[in-house]
């Protein structure tokens, strides 16, 4: 008998172990996860909708990549109509390693004014893994105030405009804050 959009869909759990499927997970890419349901379960959209509980148009939106998730309340629905495991449901949001450790450090450095935060921030970048999108948004932001603080001004609005592309990708409204914010200080000071 064909499933019905209405039954909860059967997911096996090799599914979630997938690097795609983790990928995506990491990156709290939604869109890509319910693609990749559709690819290897030929899950159709009004099934996935309905299982996470996302209407026919919002689905399409969200997996071409028109609208995103923002808010926890729907990461758990997602979660919890998708019968996720429990580590498949780890989106994580702290991350302990020397990279991370850096950029925090230089996000409190930099609001004392530290102009030698700038190495340590630009250090931080270059190691940063990809899959961390908002933490490049802040990192971004961070290393451009304490370039702007060095007088470096023109590097500081490179740093910015990426920044500010990051953070519109992550729909971030208190980094697009901070971003514009920074960029009314240097403004000025230019």
């Amino acid at each position: 008998m064909r499933p019905s959009a209405f039954d909860p869909p059967a997911i096996p759990p090799a599914f979630w172990e997938r690097p795609d499927v983790c990928q995506a997970l990491r990156q709290r890419d939604m869109s890509a996860l319910f693609r990749l349901l559709q690819q290897y379960l030929g899950l159709s959209q009004m099934r996935i909708g309905t299982a996470v509980g996302l209407g026919q148009g919002r689905m399409s939106e969200v997996i071409n990549g028109i609208r995103g998730i923002r808010h926890t309340h729907v990461f758990e629905r997602i979660a919890d109509g998708l019968d996720m495991p429990d580590h498949a449901r780890i989106l994580p949001y702290l991350a302990l390693n020397e990279t991370h450790l850096a950029r925090w450090r230089g996000n409190c450095l930099v609001m004392f004014g530290d102009p030698q935060t700038a190495e340590d921030l630009a250090a931080a970048l270059a190691a940063m893994d990809d899959g961390f999108t908002r933490a490049e948004a802040s990192l971004r932001c961070d290393l451009a105030a304490a370039l702007h603080i060095r007088g470096e001004h023109d590097e500081a609005r490179r740093h910015l405009k990426k920044a500010r592309e990051l953070a519109q990708l992550t729909g971030s409204a208190r980094q697009r804050r901070r971003i514009r914010d920074l960029t009314r200080r240097i403004a000025k000071a230019a």
